[in-house]
């Protein structure tokens, strides 16, 4: 009997350590994976667009790639958007020298005047991406915000989050993510002579 106990916890341990588990937090943690990601169309991989911030700064594929990813889909007139900023910002001042870049992709249009009086207002520090059709239509048109994406640094969804997310939830993905293997870089292509 304790043979048999002792084979049922270490199954559990292993399954929730590959699978992920977030109970009541509206959150999917994905399987882990250390290969670089290859469904394409799908927001199962970090969708393959050219995010402007409202700086002027472009984030491409060459710049994200090997990062972890946190892209969020908020608005300036959204209460549980504004709520999560905090913790989104404690995150992106923790993180953002080690290998993980933050979007945080804005679905309303305030003009630049009233989006600075909301960033000071409320301590948004990390970049802000303007919605455009292509990221609207390449995260599979968000329904809901404030929705949260977390890729890995091989461009796997590993936590979708839909309302306010937390500094505490933010961390452990981010956390896990880091102490991971990156990803085996590609072999390189030998052309027939």
């Amino acid at each position: 009997m304790f043979a048999f106990t002792a084979v049922l916890v270490a199954v559990t341990v292993v399954a929730t350590t590959m699978i992920g588990c977030d109970k009541d937090s509206g959150s999917v943690i994905g399987i882990r994976s250390a290969e670089a990601c290859s469904k394409v169309d799908t927001i199962e991989c970090l969708p393959k667009v050219t995010f402007m911030d409202t700086g002027n700064e472009f984030w491409t594929d060459d710049v994200m790639n090997g990062n972890v990813v946190v892209v969020n889909f908020w608005a300036t007139w959204c209460d549980p958007c504004k709520r999560e900023i905090p913790a989104l910002t404690r995150a992106y001042q923790k993180y953002k020298d080690v290998g993980v870049v933050f979007l945080g992709v804005m679905t309303d249009d305030p003009s630049p005047s009233q989006l600075d009086t909301f960033t000071a207002q409320f301590g948004l520090r990390y970049p802000v991406v303007r919605l455009t059709d292509e990221i609207f239509h390449a995260f599979n048109r968000p329904p809901n915000i404030p929705t949260t994406f977390v890729y890995d640094r091989a461009g796997n969804l590993r936590k979708s989050h839909t309302g306010g997310i937390t500094y505490p939830d933010l961390e452990a993905v981010i956390e896990q993510l880091l102490v991971e293997p990156p990803p085996a870089p590609a072999a390189p292509t030998v052309l027939p002579p």
